[in-house]
């Protein structure tokens, strides 16, 4: 990832989360060199200026059960050596139900968690050990990437008279990863 998507997904965040975000007028002005004070974090800066972010795929992660794939539960038991790292946030690839055509972007439940990755269970215990650790968690959440098993998208895509079948759009995949739009 670049440094200038972490930026724009950076500013995400802060939109969804507007608690954590300080006005700039707010921040103190000190005599010190403007080198100096560029380098040092200000405790009115919002969490995520200066946090070491973790990306996990828990599929590859940690596999807490033997079964060969990584788990929520996986992710938990290595939030100690996460904590021994400096990390202050584990960004999280997607842990929700997909046909796994994309890696699990393909999402089909936006409720619920895959699975192969434990159960809403799992992840409610995997906040609360994060937060025991002072790690936040970061859901990776590609709203524009919906898989065609979504019932969002089903719907969507039952009948052109249907008043949510402007909800998602498709595109049939070609040799080259771009297609014509699916005609309904």
């Amino acid at each position: 990832m670049t440094t200038k998507s972490l930026q724009s997904f950076v500013a995400i965040i802060s939109l969804m989360a507007p608690s954590f975000a300080q006005p700039v007028h707010a921040q103190q002005q000190t005599a010190a060199s403007p080198k100096a004070v560029a380098a040092r974090p200000r405790d009115n800066d919002a969490w995520w200026k200066h946090a070491l972010v973790y990306e996990v795929y828990p599929r590859s992660f940690g596999d807490s059960n033997g079964d060969g794939l990584g788990d929520l539960n996986g992710v938990t038991e290595h939030l100690d050596y996460l904590q021994q790292l400096g990390v202050d946030a584990i960004w999280l690839a997607p842990i929700y139900p997909s046909p796994q055509v994309d890696f699990g972007y393909d999402i089909s439940d936006y409720e619920a968690v895959d699975p192969q990755y434990g159960t809403l269970a799992g992840f409610d215990h995997l906040l609360q050990q994060a937060k025991k650790h002072d790690i936040r968690i970061i859901l990776d959440m590609v709203l524009n990437h919906t898989s065609d098993r979504s019932a969002w998208f089903i719907e969507s895509a039952s009948s052109r008279t249907n008043p949510k079948a402007d909800f998602a759009r498709a595109s049939r995949g070609s040799a080259e990863g771009y297609g014509a739009k699916v005609r309904r």
